[in-house]
């Protein structure tokens, strides 16, 4: 029995889910790495601070990159159990929300906080820390999809290749037989 379009999860332009997702990834992707790449940028602007007199600079520079270690963690854990009871659907909505907002933070941290950097990085700590939430949560779920499209995938092939197993047995038993002994022996 085939599944109505309306019912199926797969969607109607392959292409287009792909593009969508692919921009995501490019979006975190890019936030995620660009923090790397501002080191030297932030070393520049701020000498006092990488330098150890304002602020610790171990703790500054390398509490940007746990936080968000930290928060894809919790993050895994949290939204993964939080969707298993609200849904995929909710527990996405969720994790976009958290990513949003972390990213949103960030930035607005960064205009409004730059002139103090003793808090502007905690601050950016705890931007990235929710991104990063959100980013985890993102792993359950998009992994529990996937494992639900390959089943899908999985049933559809199989359901074709019995389909096409049946047609070929009603040609098989729609052919005369040919230099079958049972025939031969039933002419006698």
């Amino acid at each position: 029995m085939a599944e109505s379009p309306s019912q199926s999860p797969m969607p109607a332009r392959p292409n287009q889910s792909a593009l969508w997702h692919g921009l995501g990834l490019f979006g975190e992707s890019y936030l995620l790495f660009s923090i790397g790449t501002l080191r030297p940028i932030w070393e520049a602007l701020y000498p006092d601070c990488f330098s150890g007199e304002e602020c610790r600079p171990w703790l500054t520079f390398k509490s940007l990159g746990y936080c968000v270690v930290l928060g894809v963690m919790v993050g895994m854990i949290v939204i993964g159990s939080i969707a298993g009871t609200v849904g995929r659907r909710s527990g996405s909505i969720i994790t976009a929300t958290l990513m949003s907002f972390g990213s949103i933070l960030l930035t607005i941290s960064s205009i409004f906080l730059s002139s103090s950097p003793s808090v502007l990085f905690p601050a950016m700590s705890l931007s990235l820390f929710i991104f990063g939430i959100g980013v985890g949560g993102e792993y359950p779920l998009s992994a529990s999809s996937a494992s639900e499209r390959a089943m899908l995938n999985i049933n559809n092939r199989r359901l074709e290749e019995k389909e096409e197993l049946n047609e070929k047995m009603k040609i098989a038993l729609n052919t005369p037989l040919k230099n079958n002994r049972l025939a031969q022996n039933a002419a006698k």
